[in-house]
């Protein structure tokens, strides 16, 4: 009962966020905590998703490894729980990519500036545009970022997506690349 009304009072914020991070931090670095959280995130995401066992099985030894070093599978609940109430209040906004920046975790050698939501917005706006025309055309249109970090470009385009008459559940494939998993 207790994580229930937790999870109730989770209001998906930067505060809320730091703060369960850090807690993660006392024992370990902050980047080798993030990269076991996005990582763990994005093996639980995957394997909900593509059950083919050539992928299923060493994403759940990379998961449960990253379990291993974080120590506490509530306590990455709880970030899951901050990261989707954060996006559900604000759908436009980089909420991960904020977060990377003001963790200092940047690293600039491999250039990684994250675009700034409004820019994103503006360019899923004009390149997005004539979705529609598409849509009718071939049954679907693909919107690929090669350069995804926390993946503000594709929510942006998500995002002008829901101003089509098409859902953009059925009729787009997002795909998101980048050289850092880390970030992606």
């Amino acid at each position: 009962m207790g994580r229930a009304r937790r999870s109730e009072a989770i209001q998906g914020t930067e505060k809320e966020f730091l703060d369960v991070f850090n807690r993660f931090c006392r024992s370990r670095s902050p980047w080798q905590v993030w990269a076991d959280l996005i990582s763990a995130i994005a093996c639980s995401l995957s394997n909900a998703t593509d059950r083919a066992q050539e992928h299923f099985e060493a994403r759940e030894k990379e998961y449960a490894q990253c379990m291993d070093r974080l120590g506490s599978v509530e306590m990455l609940a709880e970030i899951l729980c901050i990261i989707v109430r954060a996006l559900e209040n604000e759908p436009e906004q980089d909420f991960l990519g904020k977060m990377y920046m003001s963790l200092n975790l940047a690293n600039h050698w491999k250039g990684q500036f994250f675009t700034p939501y409004g820019i994103c917005r503006m360019m899923s706006q004009m390149t997005v545009g004539n979705a529609d025309r598409k849509i009718e055309e071939q049954g679907y249109i693909s919107i690929c970022d090669p350069a995804c970090g926390a993946g503000a470009t594709l929510i942006a385009a998500a995002n002008t997506m829901k101003e089509s008459k098409y859902n953009f559940q059925n009729h787009v494939l997002f795909v998101g690349q980048d050289v850092d998993r880390v970030v992606a």
